[in-house]
């Protein structure tokens, strides 16, 4: 066979396979990147680990939105702050890591208990 043929030919197979590939580890990479926890979520997920897998969203009239408690700390009432903590919040419950209960009540999962004892 001619070399100049076989190169064309294992080209023309390589590269589907390659760009395959290269779609494969970039879907695991941004993957990866969307699991990685901000501090907040850190945060939230160390503190209800260390306090029977408990969250707050507690609100008062003096605070627009209200703000997150776990473990018995308050996280930022202060309501630009406190925004990042509820969107924290929010976010675990998209990962998966918390769940809600009733009220303002929610507890962390079991994926969540594994995690908040990593953090």
């Amino acid at each position: 066979m001619d070399k100049a043929l076989y190169i064309s030919l294992l080209v023309a197979v390589a590269t589907p396979v390659v760009a395959f590939a290269l779609r494969l580890a970039w879907k695991a990479i941004r993957l990866w990147h969307a699991r990685r926890l901000s501090v907040e979520e850190k945060h939230l997920l160390h503190y209800a680990a260390k306090s029977q897998g408990m969250i707050h969203h507690m609100e008062a009239d003096q605070i627009p939105g209200g703000w997150v408690r776990a473990g018995g700390m308050d996280f930022d009432t202060e309501p630009r702050r406190a925004g990042l903590y509820l969107a924290a919040l929010e976010r675990l419950i998209a990962l998966g890591y918390v769940e809600y209960k009733s009220g303002n009540l929610f507890t962390l999962t079991h994926s969540g208990w594994k995690k908040g004892e990593r953090t």
